[in-house]
């Protein structure tokens, strides 16, 4: 073989065969097989090859590795390492490496070594190839563990297309060994950072069964997934385009297709949680203990609704809650979460403190109107003078403050027409001698000064008579 051909041996019939036909035989398996190993795979460790400390003494336990060149680096058995190499590179800090290795090996017994000695003293039965450990002071200069500085610039990409070499170095990394002269009981320490791993090369990975595919990278260019994980049954087959349930676009956005689980915590950091609109339907509001955003398909309004489920059949309502709070020190100083604001199943709103109103409180539903009944008149009168006169307990805090502090809203008709208002209180005092009694000494002894405006106000009026 060659980096510009591949060629095997043609066998046939009373071929005469040569030492080169069975050398170029080995080559070619040899090398389609390392080309295999750097073409599937990225190169480094496979399994095993750790540094081990043992009572005092260094070594690397047994595995395999693949080269840059997709050589086999193989350690049968644990290899120890010199500790006086310390000494000899003067460094506290040395880099541990595995490098491909072949000699020639079993010689031919008498009478089988051929008439001559071959030109480089090659007459063996057997190459060996083997896995040999190298120490050597960490460079500077060379802090990337995956180029080395014996490598060639032009080969640290080494294409599958070319064939791989016999003898040239490419080191695997296998980490650092660290000497502490100042702890006698533990001197020696080991550092795995950087040790590289062989990986898969393929930009899809294919289920057996067909139904599952996972996509890695991409050949076209305007697809954007960089990672995708497609399940078959869920794909429509309506779809020309099919979307994955899972993808990681070149913009580094995770996108999750349908329904997900989460069995821990989410945490959100630096970012926020956005709901794309969706179509409110039974099957969105099915769905229990949720958060989702819909629109209205024919208002076009929007929600973003806090579902809760409700309570079960021949349950009790109100077991079901959406509670917003906080946690703070209780009692006995521990910490406790206290509810704020407390949302149930049976559609009941608690406050758990103040309630501030920034804006208009409004009332929406439909009270009944005020009839004109001697019962309906008197019933408004009542509630109005029970209203004042309990004034001073619904504001503890003016307590024994002078009356006319507190102000009441008195809303017996239409909530915004005041001329309805009065028409309704006038109407029911009039009907009600006692409780027109009951107000009018109410007014003039809590309110003087109110009652002699009221006094002055209609002295003023004009009758028809007068």
């Amino acid at each position: 073989m060659s980096d510009n051909q591949i060629t095997r041996v043609n066998y046939f019939e009373r071929q005469f065969l040569r030492t080169q036909d069975f050398a170029d035989e080995q080559a070619y398996h040899v090398a389609m097989r390392r080309s295999h190993h750097i073409a599937h795979h990225t190169w480094g460790i496979v399994n095993g090859l750790e540094i081990f400390i043992e009572e005092g003494n260094l070594f690397v336990q047994p595995g395999m590795a693949v080269d840059g060149y997709g050589r086999e680096l193989i350690l049968p058995v644990r290899q120890p390492l010199s500790t006086a190499a310390f000494l000899d590179r003067g460094s506290n800090e040395l880099d541990v490496w595995l490098v491909y290795e072949r000699t020639g090996s079993d010689q031919p017994p008498a009478g089988y070594a051929g008439c001559g000695t071959g030109a480089g003293g090659d007459l063996f039965y057997r190459w060996q190839e083997m896995a040999r450990v190298r120490l050597e002071k960490p460079d500077p200069d060379f802090p990337n563990r995956r180029a080395p500085e014996s490598i060639a610039a032009s080969d640290l990409n080494f294409p599958p297309s070319r064939t791989p070499p016999e003898d040239a170095d490419w080191p695997v990394f296998l980490g650092q060994i660290i000497k502490d002269p100042t702890n006698a009981q533990q001197p020696f320490a080991f550092n795995p950072a950087d040790r590289p791993y062989v990986g898969l090369v393929g930009e899809s990975i294919v289920a057996p069964s067909g139904r599952t595919l996972v996509q890695i990278g991409a050949e076209r260019q305007e697809d954007a997934n960089r990672f995708a994980v497609f399940v078959a049954d869920a794909i429509d087959p309506n779809d020309a385009t099919p979307r994955p349930q899972l993808s990681i676009d070149l913009a580094g956005n995770l996108n999750v297709e349908r329904d997900t689980n989460l069995h821990g915590n989410l945490t959100v950091a630096g970012g926020r949680i956005e709901f794309e609109a969706g179509a409110a339907s039974a099957q969105t509001g099915a769905q229990p203990w949720s958060v989702y955003h819909v629109e209205d398909e024919e208002t076009g309004a929007h929600e973003l609704r806090v579902e809760m489920a409700r309570a079960a059949e021949g349950g009790v309502p109100g077991n079901n809650s959406v509670v917003i709070g906080a946690w703070f020190k209780g009692a006995d100083d521990k910490e406790e979460f206290q509810p704020c604001l407390t949302i149930d199943d049976n559609c009941t709103v608690t406050v758990h403190g103040n309630l501030v109103v920034l804006g208009q409180l409004t009332e929406t539903k439909v009270r009944a109107q005020a009839g004109s009944t001697s019962e309906a008149r008197s019933f408004i009168a009542g509630g109005f003078m029970s209203g004042i006169a309990g004034t001073s307990s619904l504001f503890p805090g003016h307590a024994g403050a002078a009356p006319g502090n507190a102000m009441l809203n008195f809303k017996g008709g239409d909530a915004d027409s005041p001329a309805a208002n009065t028409d309704a209180l006038a109407l029911a005092l009039e009907a009600d001698p006692e409780q027109f009694a009951a107000f009018s000494e109410r007014i003039r002894t809590h309110h003087p000064e109110l009652a002699e405006k009221l006094r002055a106000a209609l002295s003023d009026i004009v009758t028809p008579e007068g």
